[in-house]
């Protein structure tokens, strides 16, 4: 009676710890995720340091084009693009404010909506409407005039 009794006791721990074990496997494989990729700030500055710069500017306002770095007094000052997924947070200056962040899918004014946010862009959304906006080169950027003495 003692054997069979053992018998039967260690099968049922057994089978226990084998229904632990599936368990256990079964939820780490359903739980499993992939880690998100973080994100990477790139200096305006240094943005394609191997590629090469074309001035297109002078040629687009030649046919008649206005300035891509400034959209119906939108400005953007600063950009912090994930390249994988096009979200991100862009700084941009509205008719004359102070400049604010605004994520993908805010709106920066009525009517006017952050659609994507690229490495040296803006993609903003006006009834419809894909707008670029473009962040200013060295050459495009303004300096402040000497302070006098």
């Amino acid at each position: 009676m003692l054997p069979a009794f053992a018998a039967r006791a260690a099968a049922v721990v057994l089978a226990l710890a084998l229904v632990a074990s599936v368990t256990e496997w079964a939820l780490k494989l359903v739980s499993r995720r992939v880690p998100a990729e973080p994100l990477v700030v790139l200096p305006a500055a240094d943005l394609e340091p191997h590629a090469r710069q074309t001035d297109v500017a002078a040629l687009a306002r030649l046919l008649g084009s206005s300035s891509a770095s400034e959209v119906a007094g939108m400005r953007a000052v600063g950009i912090m693009a994930d390249a994988a997924t096009g979200r991100g947070i862009a700084v941009i200056a509205v008719d004359g404010q102070p400049t604010r962040a605004y994520r993908t899918g805010d709106y920066v004014a009525s009517g006017v909506q952050v659609k994507e946010v690229r490495k040296d862009r803006v993609l903003l959304t006006r009834a419809g409407v894909v707008q670029e906006l473009r962040l200013p080169t060295k050459s495009q950027q303004t300096t402040a005039p000497p302070i006098a003495r």
